[in-house]
C-alpha cells in the first residue's frame, strides 16, 4: 500500500467509506508506519438509508467523541472529488455540502474502485490468490477489476517511487461475444438494455441475466445461482456461472491489454471469491489468454484475486494522502 507522505507530524485519523450500490461500508483509519488500520467497521445496507449524508451522518453518531475531522468516502460511481453519483442508487453526492451537514472540516470524494487498487500493489501474498502464474514487472502497469453490485475498472501506475491510481469508468465498455452462446445472450440482452456493456453481464445482476437467458425464465437472484452452481444441483446455474467465468476471462484479458498491465492484474468485488470452487476448472485462464497475436504478452502476466477484507477502506485512506500531498 502506498505510505502516507512524509509530515511533520503523523496523518490524523479520518473516517473511510466504501460505498457500493448494494452495501456502504465504514470505519475509522489510523496511520500503522507505512499503512493504516482500521477500527469502528460499521456495514450498512444502502437500502436503509435516502443518501449518503444519512449514512454518515449515522456513522458519526456511532463514534461519538471519538470522530474525527475528515472523511474520505469512496463512492461506485465518477466523481471529481467534489462531486459524484452512486451510479446504481442515483445518488448525487457533494462533498461540501457533506462536510458542512457532518460538521467536518473536509471531506474527499474517491471512486470505490480507485480506492481498491491503491491499496492493491503491497497486498501481501497471504492476502491474494494465484489464478494465472507470470512474472509481474516492478515497473509495469497493474489493472483492478471486480464484479459486484457493478463492474469496477481501475489502473495502478508505477510514478515516483510509489504509485498513482487511475479511476475509470471501463465496466460501461461495450461487450464483446465470444462464443455463439455468448452473441445469442448478447442479443437477448439488448432486446433489455439500450447498451449491452461487459457490467450487464458481469455484476450481479448480469449473472441473474444470464441465468435467465439459459434458463429460458426470469432468472434467480445471483447468490441463489451461485449458491446452486456450488451444489452442483442445477445445471442450468452451472451453465450460467461457467459462462459468467468465461466471460470475465475474456474481460480481464482485454483490460490487461488496453492498460499494458506488465504488473499483473488483480480480480476484486464480492462475486468472485464466491465462485473460487469453480474457478479451477473453468474456461478463465484460457480465455484471458485468447487474444493472439497478444498470447505471448498474456501469459506473462500473473492474475490475482484479492482474497482481503476491507482492502476499498485502507486504500481510500491511502488515497486520502495521496491526493492531499
Amino acid at each position: 500500500m502506498t505510505a502516507p507522505p512524509p509530515m511533520h507530524s503523523p496523518p490524523a485519523p479520518l473516517v473511510v467509506a466504501d460505498i457500493g450500490g448494494t452495501n456502504a461500508r465504514f470505519a475509522l483509519a489510523t496511520p500503522e508506519g507505512a499503512a493504516f488500520g482500521l477500527s469502528q467497521i460499521s456495514n450498512y445496507h444502502c437500502s436503509s438509508a435516502q443518501g449518503l449524508g444519512e449514512l454518515l451522518g449515522r456513522y458519526l453518531h456511532e463514534l461519538g467523541d471519538a470522530r474525527p475531522e475528515r472523511a474520505c468516502l469512496a463512492i461506485a460511481g465518477p466523481n471529481d472529488g467534489r462531486k459524484g453519483i452512486v451510479t446504481n442508487l442515483g445518488w448525487q453526492v457533494d462533498a461540501d455540502v457533506l462536510a458542512r451537514e457532518a460538521g467536518l472540516s473536509h471531506v474527499l470524494l474517491a471512486n470505490d474502485f480507485a480506492a481498491l487498487a491503491s491499496a492493491a500493489p503491497a497486498l501481501g501474498e497471504n492476502e491474494t490468490l494465484l489464478l494465472k502464474p507470470g512474472t509481474a514487472r516492478a515497473d509495469g502497469p497493474i489493472s483492478v477489476l471486480g464484479p459486484g453490485t457493478g463492474l469496477g475498472v481501475a489502473l495502478v501506475v508505477p510514478h515516483g517511487g510509489g504509485f498513482t491510481t487511475v479511476s475509470t469508468e471501463g465496466g460501461h465498455m461495450g461487450f464483446a461475444p465470444v462464443t455463439p452462446a455468448e452473441i445469442a445472450l448478447s442479443a437477448h440482452v439488448r432486446t433489455q438494455l439500450p447498451h449491452v456493456s461487459i457490467e450487464s453481464l458481469l455484476c450481479g445482476a448480469g449473472l441473474t441475466r444470464i441465468h435467465g437467458f439459459v434458463s429460458g425464465s426470469a432468472g434467480l437472484p445471483a447468490s441463489e445461482v451461485s449458491a446452486r452452481a456450488l451444489e452442483g444441483t442445477d445445471a442450468h446455474c452451472v451453465e450460467a456461472v461457467q459462462m459468467f467465468i468465461g466471460i470475465l476471462g475474456s474481460v480481464a484479458g482485454d483490460v490487461a491489454l488496453v492498460h499494458g498491465a506488465t504488473g499483473g492484474v488483480m480480480i476484486g468485488g464480492g462475486i468472485v471469491p464466491r465462485l473460487l470452487p469453480l474457478l479451477a476448472g473453468s474456461a478463465f485462464c484460457e480465455r484471458f489468454l485468447a487474444k493472439e497475436p497478444m498470447r505471448a504478452l498474456l501469459e506473462k502476466m500473473p492474475v490475482r484475486l484479492i482474497t482481503a477484507e476491507h482492502v476499498a477502506l485502507r486504500g481510500a485512506a491511502a488515497l486520502y494522502w495521496q491526493l492531499r500531498a
